[in-house]
């Protein structure tokens, strides 16, 4: 993620990485192949609009004003062809990327400058709601 890369100049640099930040350093990783342990990664599309959570085999994407969500088995179907959101037999993984992105929206701090149509918190229906209902 973007968000490891102040972490890893920090690393490099020998400095301490301030209180708050979300990333981690990089270093372990480049230098010695060392995973970073993380369950997923989660990537924000433009102004907030959407949201992704990239697991080891999934990922899953949910809209700040649609209640549409996707799901994509990345292992089966690399090309993101086959959306699973629906699918009963998946309705599991579908929950767990759903805690996913909880997760990580629960530990943002949302700069004030963000207007309120693209702040996942205050949701404008749809998914958001959903996640922030715990629904």
């Amino acid at each position: 993620s973007g968000l490891d890369l102040f972490p890893t100049i920090c690393d490099y640099w020998n400095l301490p990485v301030p209180d708050g930040v979300k990333g981690a350093s990089l270093r372990g990783l480049l230098e010695a192949g060392r995973p970073l342990g993380r369950k997923y990664v989660a990537v924000e599309g433009h102004h907030g609009i959407g949201q992704a959570i990239r697991s080891r085999h999934y990922k899953y994407i949910a809209f700040n004003d649609d209640d549409a969500e996707m799901l994509f088995n990345l292992t089966e179907d690399p090309d993101e062809t086959v959306n699973l959101a629906e699918s009963t037999e998946h309705a599991a993984v579908l929950e767990e990327h759903r805690g996913y992105l909880k997760e990580w929206l629960s530990g943002l701090e949302v700069a004030p400058s963000v207007p309120a149509a693209y702040r996942w918190s205050q949701g404008r229906g749809g998914t958001s709601a959903r996640l922030r209902g715990g629904a």
